[in-house]
């Protein structure tokens, strides 16, 4: 038997006492006069008082010069004292594979012919026969649902576009022509951007985005020419001016309905109502 730390193990002095430790205490503490240590598990409380019995009958013989040798089963760890479970019951054999009747001449024979009113029977690759006309269509089924394309963002054109021109410049009039357009565009844009600012002064409470400034500001300023084209640069107002004034008030008339809907942004129909109501 290997005894370890981790077990615990049954010290019987020669007091009579009982005591369970681990056995490194065992080893290491000489008080004890052990005369037997028995591994306690799986021991009942009968088995310990038997074992305790032996150990005094030891004792007393080898007091008295005798030596006895105890018995093997001592030290064999004993069941409880629950007795012993019955031994399974042997299975019963299974009974025999019943035997399949003999075939009956029946189906030996040939099947019997079909009655005289009986339809001939059809070949096996012809189609199947029409239905009876006062039988209902059978349903059909619905085709299946199609998920729509996700909507992609179209981005609008730009108001003022870049200049593209057909071939390069041949002279110095032709260079000088593309410089003042583009000096022209450049002020267009810095004009567009003072603009918006300040229609954002006059609109504190509800936001206008530049978006929709992007939209309507060719509506606002009365250019007709196609969105592909971007706006007239001729048609931007001037700062200060009467078509300045006119765009800053429809902007604010826009602002007060968007107000009064409790909106914090600026929406397009806001701004058609305010067109419409200040054109009518």
């Amino acid at each position: 038997m290997c005894l370890t730390s981790k077990h615990k193990c049954l010290f019987i002095p020669t007091n009579g006492q009982i005591l369970s430790a681990p056995v490194s205490q065992a080893e290491s503490t000489p008080d004890y006069s052990c005369v037997s240590v028995y591994y306690i598990l799986g021991f009942s409380l009968a088995r310990v008082e038997f074992l305790a019995e032996q150990a005094a009958e030891q004792r007393q013989y080898a007091a008295a010069g005798m030596v006895v040798e105890l018995e093997d089963d001592v030290f064999i760890p004993n069941q409880p004292d629950t007795p012993p479970p019955p031994p399974p019951a042997e299975r019963a054999p299974p009974p025999p594979p019943a035997e399949s009747p003999p075939p009956s001449p029946v189906a030996d024979s040939p099947p019997p012919p079909p009655p005289p009113d009986s339809p001939p029977p059809a070949p096996p690759d012809s189609p199947p026969p029409p239905p009876p006309p006062d039988s209902p269509p059978p349903p059909v089924s619905p085709p299946p649902r199609r998920r729509a394309p996700a909507r992609r963002r179209r981005r609008p054109p730009p108001l003022v576009p870049a200049a593209s021109y057909p071939a390069p410049v041949r002279n110095d009039a032709e260079r000088a022509a593309r410089v003042q357009e583009r000096q022209r565009r450049l002020a267009a844009k810095d004009r567009l951007n003072a603009l918006y600012e300040t229609i954002c002064d006059y609109c504190p409470a509800a936001r206008a985005t530049r978006a929709l400034f992007d939209r309507r500001i060719k509506e606002l300023v009365g250019d007709q020419s196609p969105a592909e084209l971007g706006i007239n640069i001729d048609a931007i107002p001037a700062p200060d001016s009467p078509e300045e004034d006119l765009v800053l008030r429809r902007y604010s008339l826009a602002h007060d309905v968007a107000i009064i809907a409790n909106r914090k942004t600026i929406m397009d129909r806001d701004i058609s109502l305010a067109i419409e109501y200040l054109t009518g």
